[in-house]
């Protein structure tokens, strides 16, 4: 009764709503049935004055709201805040520049719960948690639309209109190895705008770290038969067409014998018999293998985990050498594949156009508006 008549009310699908339902200690709720009080401790209507069960309570609300109050481990503290992120950006509002204003009174309590500086805020970023939560996604399938007018940098989740999938990569971990490093991190306030935290006209992240031509990655001719929802395409991998020619070499007792290895081998395969990739597109579009196609595009590698790698989806923006916007992201599942990414990128030097400068390691730096 309480999800039904509160949590999935008009007035708490506002964006405006969400902040002030997360930073009061306590809320009543004005529903077409009847009144509920909530606190910290108790939920309670007309009806019930002493409460009910707290399972009917929103959980994610109950216990983001602890959050901000009480002291928690600071990586349940951050991976709330990817949470947070996630639900706010299904969020309604009237004037879409209004995206991380209305964000801007939960950002400045949740740094300083954290210790951050309002300059450590980001276009819904917190620079201790770059280059990591560039990692998100548009929900595959959802509506998703960069607006005209001018928000965020096109490498913030605030950059586009839909719903954001929560992102669990927030923190390095054992199992999650970041590859990206950051060189410099920035963002402009409008110039009517005194809030650090609110209305941007400009932002940029240079990174360094492994990039390849994402034709180098896919084969675009495939992409027409992928499985696609206009945001995100499944591209099952066959160990590239290179590797099957090595097998039909090879005599039949080779193969029985690299088929045993591979058996024994858990990170070269994944549950679904093989490895795959899977593009997130940040934009909704009706031929999205055609857009992939047609657009000059690179990858940026910018974590690994165990069976997986994360690489940003980069767009050229032809105004300056080096310099790109974001346009999705790409998940490579498989060691062996990714692997073979990492080593072509490595071994096939890009032109000098596509970069700002390139290390001993044959590592790129490049700057994302």
């Amino acid at each position: 009764m309480f999800h039904n008549n509160v949590d999935t009310a008009p007035l708490n699908k506002r964006g405006w709503a969400f902040q002030e339902r997360l930073l009061a200690p306590r809320t009543i709720h004005f529903t077409h049935g009847e009144v509920y009080w909530q606190c910290s401790s108790l939920v309670a209507t007309q009806c019930f004055p002493r409460g009910f069960n707290e399972d009917i309570e929103n959980e994610n609300i109950r216990a983001w709201k602890k959050t901000l109050t009480e002291a928690a481990d600071p990586y349940i503290k951050d991976q709330t805040w990817e949470d947070i992120i996630s639900l706010y950006s299904s969020c309604s509002l009237t004037y879409a520049y209004d995206k991380l204003i209305a964000l801007s009174g939960l950002a400045k309590q949740w740094g300083n719960i954290r210790g951050f500086q309002s300059s450590s805020y980001l276009a819904g970023h917190w620079r201790a948690h770059l280059p990591n939560t560039l990692c998100w996604t548009a929900w595959p399938g959802g509506p998703s639309l960069r607006p005209t007018l001018y928000r965020a940098p096109t490498w913030s989740w605030a950059s586009i209109d839909g719903s954001i999938a929560p992102n669990v990569f927030c923190h390095p971990s054992p199992k999650v190895v970041t590859h990206a490093h950051v060189i410099a991190a920035q963002t402009t306030p409008a110039h009517d705008s005194l809030d650090e935290l609110g209305l941007l006209k400009g932002g940029k992240i240079q990174l360094r770290g492994c990039m390849c031509l994402l034709e180098t990655v896919i084969d675009c001719q495939r992409l027409q038969n992928a499985f696609n929802t206009q945001n995100w395409i499944f591209l099952f991998q066959n160990e590239k067409d290179d590797e099957n020619d090595e097998n039909d070499e090879n005599d039949e007792n080779d193969e029985n014998d690299e088929n045993d290895e591979n058996d024994d081998d858990n990170d070269d395969t994944d549950d679904d018999g093989g490895p795959f990739m899977e593009l997130y597109w940040d934009e909704r579009c009706k031929d999205l293998a055609c857009q992939v196609a047609e657009q000059e595009l690179c990858v940026f590698r910018v974590l690994v985990t165990k069976r997986s790698s994360l690489w940003l989806v980069l767009r050229t923006t032809r105004d300056l050498e080096g310099q790109y916007c974001r346009v999705g992201l790409l998940e490579m599942s498989g060691t062996r594949l990714c692997d073979q990414v990492t080593l072509a990128s490595k071994s096939r030097s890009l032109e000098e156009r596509y970069y700002l400068e390139i290390d001993e390691g044959g590592e790129y730096t490049i700057e994302i508006v």
